[in-house]
């Protein structure tokens, strides 16, 4: 038996259970995946899992659990400080963040987790992170920042030809011009 692996095999089909917006399930085989490690075993699927779980309650909108499962999620991954993960956590936090109207931190993390993203060399990762930042700057009212960070995304989408996250930059970017001249 081989727990962390099992443990892995359940995260990726909770994983496909959320896409397919089946949280119940995917909460299921979430903590399926994590009774199967000891505390201690493979940190990086514990991490991975909690963090599907922050997602899974942020979807709920339930943030008490989603802010709960990403602080595990961050202690998990402290013990090997894996980069992408934290990238991730980072992101998952931006997320939180901004459900819970917390703009500013929001946006801290979210360009915390983008340079992590940019020194990585992931830009799919930084159109998303960007996209994000465009929404929280015009969130905080600064719309020429909202409006620099939507044009950094749109540029990526283009240059990776990524035809559906270019339509959201490209919408974005038109309503934080449309914004600015209000």
């Amino acid at each position: 038996r081989q727990p962390a692996g099992l443990a892995t095999i359940r995260n990726r089909q909770a994983l496909l259970a959320y896409r397919d917006e089946d949280f119940d399930g995917a909460e299921v085989l979430c903590h399926q995946a994590l009774e199967l490690l000891e505390q201690g075993d493979d940190e990086m699927i514990r991490s991975r899992t909690l963090r599907l779980l922050t997602d899974i309650e942020l979807a709920r909108k339930e943030l008490g659990r989603a802010g709960n499962y990403i602080r595990l999620a961050d202690e998990a991954n402290q013990g090997i400080s894996d980069q992408t993960e934290t990238a991730a956590i980072l992101f998952a936090q931006a997320k939180l963040d901004h459900h819970l109207g917390c703009h500013a931190e929001a946006l801290a993390n979210a360009q915390r987790s983008v340079d992590i993203y940019a020194a990585m060399g992931d830009r799919k990762a930084q159109i998303v992170l960007n996209h994000m930042i465009s929404r929280l700057y015009q969130s905080l009212g600064n719309f020429p920042a909202a409006q620099t960070a939507a044009v950094r995304s749109l540029e990526m989408a283009i240059e990776l030809g990524d035809g559906l996250m270019e339509e959201i930059c490209a919408a974005q970017l038109a309503n934080t011009q449309q914004l600015q001249n209000l």
